[in-house]
């Protein structure tokens, strides 16, 4: 469950899955959240751009994709707790700083069960995003969209709510409206229903796009984050992340 502090809790840097069995301890979120960026991470803006080959996107209903899309999915273990993740090339995986925060290497769990090992290569704690990265093995990377949604579009999170065992769980929702973070840095706000272990997971568009990354939720005393998310854009991750496609002459449409 999310930590809660008065009558309503906004979190922005830990929900509660990145230590699932430590998050009822408010002093010791409030130690997650003054943490600083473990020195073991890249920081990404002084790295040279990481660049991908470039998924072409759906055009069909997420309901046709889904399945392919689940492929793509993954649960982080961090020993203490876990979070979400998805593959964004056949080697990387983007999740949250705050899942990953401090660690080098972490058990990345695929949808079939199977279990590989990762190493956190990039990190941006303000951001709150990070890239880890695992060894070649046919993993199947999501289509990216870099064009921003619009208020009221329909919107899908995928991840491992409360528990590794429901990876890969579906939920839906609308884009609510943009705002910002604490940083000053954009968010998108959606209805969609996520919880602790959602974090780091993808937010998928009508055709199974990732358009955004699940990071925070608002906690009241009286119901758990549900109907208010926020959620990082997918384009501002890549740029603090300082990933970048690979140029093609018939690129496809963003």
């Amino acid at each position: 469950m999310l930590p809660v502090c008065g009558e309503l809790v906004l979190i922005h840097e830990a929900f509660a899955a990145a230590a699932q069995n430590l998050t009822a301890d408010e002093k010791f979120v409030g130690l997650l959240r003054r943490q600083a960026p473990s020195i073991a991470n890249v920081r990404p803006l002084d790295a040279k751009p990481l660049e991908l080959d470039r998924q072409p996107l759906s055009d069909r209903p997420i309901q046709t994709v889904i399945d392919q899309v689940r492929l793509g999915v993954v649960t982080l273990d961090t020993g203490v707790g876990h979070g979400s993740g998805f593959f964004i090339s056949p080697t990387h995986v983007l999740t949250n700083h705050h899942v990953v925060s401090g660690r080098k290497f972490v058990k990345v769990r695929l949808i079939t069960g199977r279990e590989i090992l990762g190493e956190v290569i990039r990190s941006h704690a303000e951001r709150d995003v990070a890239i880890v990265q695992v060894e070649a093995g046919g993993y199947r990377p999501l289509p990216v969209r870099m064009k921003p949604v619009k208020i009221t579009e329909d919107v899908f999170a995928i991840g491992s709510p409360i528990s590794k065992r429901l990876s890969g769980t579906v939920s839906k929702g609308i884009v609510s409206k943009f705002t910002s973070n604490r940083y000053g840095l954009e968010d998108i706000q959606a209805d969609v229903n996520v919880h602790g272990g959602n974090s780091g997971g993808a937010l998928l568009d009508a055709q199974g796009n990732v358009v955004g990354v699940i990071y925070a939720g608002v906690n009241t005393k009286t119901a758990p984050a549900g109907g208010l998310n926020f959620f990082i854009p997918i384009y501002d991750a890549f740029a603090k992340m300082n990933l970048k496609f690979k140029p093609k002459n018939n690129a496809p449409r963003s």
